[in-house]
This record gives structure tokens, sequence and C-alpha cells, in this order.
């Protein structure tokens, strides 16, 4: 029993015997790597994470509260720097399905304020509309900072791509906790019933994280964005390629009909089997893992 950020993720606990004949050495191959792999709590559960705050219990299990609707497709609002490889390729995954963005796509002089009233809003409209489809889930394709001293000054870089007499440049626009805080705390109280989106913070490439730094946004998002469904990250730098990867595997688990839980566990074990890659193992749910995709019915 701890808080979010001064906890070590479940996930990464090894269980071994005491008999030192059996503790790991060196691995060789495929089949060692799976062997050791199966050792550890996030290869072989599903941890459902419960915050230790009555009002914060993550998420309810209702049947309702547990789906993401999928009228035309997975409805995902990406958010990205663009000069990252990976951002590139998850766009193109995306726009497979309902996509809502990216963004940023061009220089705006509102860049954090344009970026909260997205977060808060969820919507198309920028005032929230709730008779419009809300966004379904957020996911962040940027660079991350937790390397400051305070948790409010950790923040995530996006930016749009440019192109000056035929080479491309990248304007890098930053966002830090405290300031997306101030931010929520001048809008409009939310009105809407329905379900507000999953965060997923696939943060990567020249990101400088910390563990517990990493344990923050999922507190700062499970707080101040009362309402959404959980949160998605990593509790470590993951290279680009990888976390492209693994954000691929794992949408296409959870839209053929798993469970969130169960999406990222064959994730994780799908980076094993055939990238001999055990990184999955570094990202967590603190969201509800019976969470799924509604089954749309053919008329």
């Amino acid at each position: 029993r701890t808080r979010i950020e001064h906890s070590i993720p479940f996930e990464f606990f090894p269980i071994f015997d005491t008999n030192e004949d059996t503790l790991p050495n060196h691995i060789h191959d495929t089949d060692e790597l799976i062997s050791l792999a199966t050792r550890f709590l996030g290869f072989s559960t599903i941890v459902y994470r419960l915050s230790l705050r009555r009002s914060q219990v993550l998420p309810s299990l209702a049947i309702s509260e547990a789906q993401l609707e999928n009228a035309r497709g997975l409805c995902v609002r990406l958010f990205q720097h663009a000069g990252l490889p990976g951002a590139a390729r998850e766009r193109v995954f995306f726009e497979t399905q309902e996509l809502r963005g990216p963004w940023p796509n061009t220089e705006t002089s509102q860049f954090v304020s344009e970026l909260a009233a997205q977060l808060w809003n969820a919507s198309p409209s920028s005032t929230g509309d709730t008779l419009q489809s809300l966004d379904q889930i957020q996911h962040f394709a940027c660079h991350c900072d937790t390397s400051s001293s305070t948790s409010s000054e950790y923040f995530l870089t996006l930016a749009h791509k440019e192109e000056n007499d035929g080479t491309p440049s990248y304007r890098e626009g930053h966002v830090a906790m405290n300031q997306l805080k101030e931010q929520f705390g001048g809008f409009r109280k939310r009105v809407s019933k329905k379900p507000l989106p999953l965060i997923f913070l696939n943060a990567c490439g020249s990101s400088k994280m910390t563990p517990a730094g990493m344990a923050s946004f999922p507190k700062f998002f499970l707080e101040y964005i009362l309402g959404n469904r959980g949160v998605i990250g990593s509790e470590a730098i993951i290279p680009d390629v990888v976390a492209a990867e693994f954000s691929e595997r794992f949408y296409r688990n959870l839209i053929r009909g798993h469970c969130l839980g169960e999406a990222m566990y064959r994730a994780r074990w799908r980076l094993v089997r055939y990238l001999n890659n055990p990184l999955g193992i570094l990202y967590a749910i603190y969201a509800n893992p019976d969470l799924h995709v509604q089954i749309t019915r053919a008329s």
C-alpha cells in the first residue's frame, strides 16, 4: 500500500526460488529469454491497480463503463512529436481507425491552452459539445522529461514538421504539469455522463525519465482530469522503434476484442518471441484491465 509516485511497478517483481543453481546467468537464445521472462509478474499476470483513496478507485467495472465505443473505428486523438519516426508509424496505423489529429500540425501561439482544451473537452468541438462523440483514447507519441526535482515541472515535448527550402525541421512546444493544471482550473466543470478518454503516454526517443517521475504522470492525469478511464505509460525510456512496435501490437490486440489487460499481456510477449525484446514489461496500466472495445454488429 503506497502512493503511485512512490511505488515500484508490480510487474517488475521476479519470482525465483532460493536455490542458487536456478538463478539466471547468461541468456543464450530465445528459449532461455522466454524461460526467464516467465519468472517476472509482468509476463505471467494481469495487474488490476486500485487507488488507496476511495474517490479514485480505477475505474468502475460496470459494463457501460468498461467498453470503448467503436462506431466508425476506435476514436483516437494523437498528440505527436513529428520528428520521431515511431510517431509517424503510429499515425499511419491510427488512420485505419477514427483518427483525430495529429496535433500539433502547424504553428500555434496558444500551444499550452490549445493542448489543455483538447485534453479537457475530448471532443471535436472546442467548447466540449457532448452531443458529439468523445475521444476514446488520447495517445501521446512524444518526448518526456522528468529530470526536475519537482514533479510539477515535469514536461512533455511535442512538435510539428516544417519545410524550409525542402529541408525538414521540427518546431517544438513544451508543456509542464503545472501549466496544464492552471489551464484546467479555468475551464467549466465537465457535464458529460460518458466516460472520458484513456490516456496512453508513449514517451520515447531522447526522453529523460526516472521511475518516480514517470509514475507521477498517472497520478496527475487521474487527479486533475477527473473522470478519465485511466493511464497507460512506460516506466522508463523506450527506444522509438520499440515504442511504435509495442503500440501497434497493443492496439491490434485491443481492436480484435481482447480486453485492455490481455492486449497489454499479448503485446509484451509479441516483443519477446519475435524480437527477443523484453522491454514491453516497462509499460504499466493504471486503468481497469477489463476495458475493451465495443463489438459492432453488422446491420
